[in-house]
């Protein structure tokens, strides 16, 4: 890369932060602060183990591997607690949602009980109505009976 000649300020795109780190990473002892960025900070977390002596990466790799074990270790105690949590959990919501669900239930059937009541009101009412009607009974005294409005009264008889 002898072509590569721009320094740390000029580097305007990803590639020419690359080709900057390819050339010159022998070069750098810390990460400049324009190469700071999520992948170039892995990348340099890399090259830094890679550059351990043989030693230093046993040693590193060792420590990784106790890492890793106590961290499986803890996942799985917590997922089997929150397992288990989460089965009792589970129950009781169902157990509450089941409960919920009834009531709801409950209430829609007494709505509709009631709906049908009322219209089995409404029609016999109208029954009523025509049935007067027919006998002769005048609109007023009609109104006096079922407490209706003789505007209602007269809609209903031209049904």
């Amino acid at each position: 890369m002898p072509k590569f000649v721009k320094t740390i300020e000029e580097l305007e795109t990803d590639l020419d932060k690359w080709m900057f780190v390819f050339k010159n990473i022998d070069k750098l002892n810390n990460i400049p602060p324009r190469l700071q960025n999520k992948i170039f900070m892995k990348f340099f977390g890399e090259a830094e183990i890679a550059n351990m002596g043989k030693g230093d990466r046993t040693a590193y790799e060792e420590s990784l591997k106790v890492y890793r074990d106590n961290k499986n270790v803890m996942d799985t105690a917590r997922g089997e607690g929150y397992n288990a949590g989460y089965h009792e959990a589970e129950e009781k919501l169902m157990l509450e949602l089941d409960t919920e669900r009834r009531q709801k239930e409950e209430a829609f059937l007494q709505k509709e009980e009631e709906r049908r009541q009322k219209e089995e009101e409404r029609r016999q009412k109208e029954e009523l109505i025509k049935f007067l009607s027919l006998n002769g009974t005048s609109i007023a005294q009609i109104s006096e009976i079922v407490h209706m409005s003789e505007v209602e009264i007269q809609a209903i008889i031209r049904k």
